[in-house]
């Protein structure tokens, strides 16, 4: 069939991956990219579905579990290393690893997605449904993802930040919340889902993307044979010729509680958002990640402005096309006008002067092959500042327009939402109070009164700002040290901030990023061990970073994951101490699926990584790995050149931006850099440093576990054995580890049903426990 030949063939070589990637457009519309690697042993399969939404039903949110329902099915009989899936406003992504040497595979995966069914049952279990409570025997609606969703808006914060995109991008698809609001998802009909599945999952409606060590030629063949295959197996759903979503205006009313009585304290929420002007510029990325990490460790003293318990919290989400920064306040004084203008004013100045002060101190300004002088860059941050100074604003006006306005406030303890739109979509502005009810109203008096209040604004008040850039200013020919582009290129500086003059590639090889995105393995059944790092010696955490990436790929372990066909993996976590924000608490996790009688396998697994592990044995093998990690980040710093300037201009900032440059960003790239050129030589130190950070971590003194489960007997079963076992014995002591919480007060992370092990010191994982079925906004999750 003449559409389904191959209409594009383009190659682009990647040698500091040493890989070649092929890409290919099928039909009308199936991009299939390949990715040579010779060293790989398995093979990788990504597929990235275009599933966009109009409303806020959770609809492709609820036919991914329902095809992951039936691909599940399908991995019974086939030797998946793994299989994860994961739904975005404008895609869904599924992903799969097997070996090398059952390519066919991949067809089966294909039309599993493709070719399915949407069953009518499944959708109920998936979806929602009504059932009668075992207990009361009353009425009640279940649903896995209706009681995802639940939790996911259980804080008034959680709820802002979810309606803050539908506020800015409110006639696009990005202004929809895809996971669904309950009690919306609750009028979603079965015949809906199936249509959207129909219409949707087509295999021209996807990219495709296989890593692995195969031949182009034979590869591009197969696909050109399974893509044919899978059209004839249901033309009909292939005669459309383009698929488009008709979006409308997005002016959602949210109706849903699920507060406790602790959210209740504070009696407002306000949050001012924008987006950024100009998403492909990364000094505004810069900028913004300034902002938040100045916002973070300098806490706003409330007492200064006379403002009870106000809590100030900022958020950068550069997760969509166009980026957007919001301020989210808590308090019952924010409204209160004078103050609140005043308090805008003073730390906005303050941070220009703090953004300016910091990038003179640190000499991130320097000469360089750049066309962006010093004074230019000042320029930049005063226009960062003063963009948000201005936002904030409009924000004072909510006392005067709403202060007598109880007629329009619901008795019921819900949450709702007053939103009001500028006329510049820049913009937008959300309230949240919990105790009252709605307010909204679609006249748009606060428009054109909105310049009125920027007039507010003195020109002494925005000369006092400028007077700060003109004391920094030394040289103004001195230029910065970063080009304005994605071809971004290192220069010289100082030692932490210099890359041995390592020079990103000008490739573009973005088309591959999608295989970078992650999901969770399940939604509920899964095991968390959790090492603390706090005790070690600062210097060893690189090298702990360095044994989270190598740890699961010396054979022996991954001899063990495989035969034992366990869903395992290991990563680590940096968190900030909530008590305070100048220090880190990192944590090294294992993460297991619990799911098919793997329980007990995963606590044996991490009981007996000591007896499976010799480092010493492997260390030839070790070093292979090692240049196998330096290549992958080699690789992600090339796909992900934003992310890397962020992380780089984060590290001068806030010391969390430096831990995480320091344990996946540029500097842990050089210190693994180092090791690669001179392994032979520093073959012994490397290892008895690994052999050292292993010997600490897998000591059940720093251990923290959590466990996720539908089978709350089984799972105590399981842990008591092993708490009574010799090696569990001390943990047992320590933390007094003898039963489980009772469901309803599951923490670390929201979800259906949540079990953690009863007994331990919580501030072990770096925050407070507050006793509800969450965290508070340190959340690891």
């Amino acid at each position: 069939m003449k559409k389904y030949e191959l209409i594009l063939d383009l190659y682009n070589e990647m040698p500091h991956i040493n890989a070649i990637c092929a890409k290919y457009v099928c039909g009308l519309g199936t991009n299939v990219i390949l990715v040579k690697k010779d060293d790989a042993e398995d093979i990788e399969i990504n597929i990235s579905i275009n599933t966009p939404v109009n409303n806020n039903k959770g609809i492709s949110h609820i036919v991914e579990h329902c095809v992951s329902n039936e691909l599940y099915k399908l991995k019974k009989d086939h030797d998946l290393y793994y299989q994860k899936q994961s739904t975005y406003i404008d895609k869904t992504l599924y992903k799969f690893g097997f070996h090398q040497s059952n390519t066919k595979y991949i067809y089966d995966i294909l039309n599993a997605i493709f070719n399915s069914q949407i069953d009518e049952l499944d959708f109920m279990r998936q979806g929602w449904r009504y059932e009668f409570n075992d207990k009361t025997g009353k009425l009640i609606i279940n649903g896995v993802v209706y009681n995802e969703m639940k939790d996911v808006f259980n804080s008034p914060i959680a709820s802002i930040t979810k309606y803050i995109p539908s506020s800015l991008y409110k006639n696009s698809h990005y202004g929809y919340i895809s996971g669904g609001i309950p009690d919306e998802i609750i009028s979603l009909e079965y015949k809906e889902a199936d249509l959207y599945y129909k219409e949707f999952y087509n295999i021209n409606n996807s990219t495709i993307i296989v890593i692995g060590n195969f031949d182009l030629n034979v590869m591009r063949n197969y696909f050109q044979k399974i893509i044919l295959k899978i059209y004839e197996n249901n033309p009909k759903s292939y005669e459309k010729k383009g698929i488009k979503v008709e979006v409308q205006r997005n002016d959602l009313q949210m109706a849903y509680q699920a507060f406790n009585k602790k959210d209740l304290m504070d009696k407002y929420f306000i949050s001012v958002n924008f987006s950024v002007k100009k998403p492909e510029d990364i000094f505004e990325y810069g900028i913004y990640n300034i902002i938040q990490s100045y916002f973070n460790k300098n806490k706003i003293n409330s007492k200064e402005y006379n403002v009870k318990n106000l809590k100030v919290i900022t958020k950068f989400n550069n997760g969509m096309p166009k980026p957007y920064f919001s301020f989210i306040m808590a308090g019952n004084d924010i409204i209160n006008r004078d103050l609140m203008l005043k308090l805008i004013k003073e730390e906005m100045i303050k941070l220009t002067k703090h953004c300016m002060n910091k990038i003179f101190e640190e000499d991130i300004i320097s000469k360089g092959n750049c066309n962006l002088s010093k004074l230019e860059f000042c320029n930049r941050i005063l226009e960062a500042t003063l963009y948000g100074l201005n936002s904030f604003a409009y924000l004072v006006d909510f006392k005067e327009k709403y202060e007598n306005s109880e007629s329009f406030l619901s008795t019921q303890i819900s949450s709702f939402i007053c939103r009001n739109f500028i006329e510049n979509k820049n913009y937008s502005f959300i309230v949240l109070i919990p105790e009252k009810g709605l307010i909204y109203r679609k006249e748009q008096d606060l428009n054109r009164k909105l310049s009125e209040k920027l007039s507010s604004i003195t020109k002494e008040e925005f000369q006092k700002i400028k007077d700060i850039k003109k004391e920094l200013l030394k040289e103004d020919n001195t230029l910065v040290n970063f080009h304005n582009s994605r071809d971004l290129s290192f220069s010289k500086c100082d030692d932490r901030f210099s890359t041995d003059n390592y020079c990103l590639d000008k490739q573009n090889i973005n088309s591959i990023t999608v295989y970078n995105y992650y999901s969770d393995i399940d939604n509920n059944n899964y095991i968390n061990f959790y090492f603390d790092l706090s005790k070690i010696n600062p210097k060893y955490i690189k090298y702990i970073t360095l044994l989270s990436l190598i740890l699961f790929d010396i054979p022996e372990v991954e001899h063990y994951i495989k035969r034992n066909k366990m869903e395992i993996f290991c990563y680590m976590l940096p968190l900030i101490n909530p008590k305070d924000n100048i220090f880190i608490n990192s944590k090294f996790v294992i993460k297991g699926s619990s799911d098919k009688n793997k329980k007990e396998e995963i606590f044996k697994f991490v009981s007996d990584l000591k007896k499976i592990v010799d480092l010493k044995k492997n260390s030839s093998i070790i070093g292979e790995i090692l240049r196998e990690v330096k290549n992958n980040f080699e690789d992600n710093i090339h796909v992900k050149v934003h992310k890397t300037i962020v992380s780089r201009i984060t590290a001068y900032f806030s010391v969390e931006g430096y831990e995480n440059d320091n344990i996946e960003g540029i500097l842990f790239y050089k210190f693994i850099d180092r090791i690669c050129k001179n392994y032979d030589e520093m073959q012994q130190d490397v290892i008895e440093n690994l052999e050292y950070v292993f010997e600490y971590l897998f000591n059940s003194n720093n251990l923290t576990i959590s466990v996720y489960s539908n089978n709350s007997e089984e799972m105590s079963c399981i842990i008591d054995k092993y708490y009574n076992s010799k090696i569990k014995r001390d943990l047992r002591d320590s933390y007094k580890l003898d039963k489980l919480i009772p469901k309803n007060e599951g923490i670390i992370i929201p979800s259906n049903v949540n079990y953690v092990i009863q007994g331990f010191d919580f501030s072990i994982l770096g925050y407070e426990y507050d006793g509800a079925t969450r965290c508070n906004m340190k959340s690891i999750a």
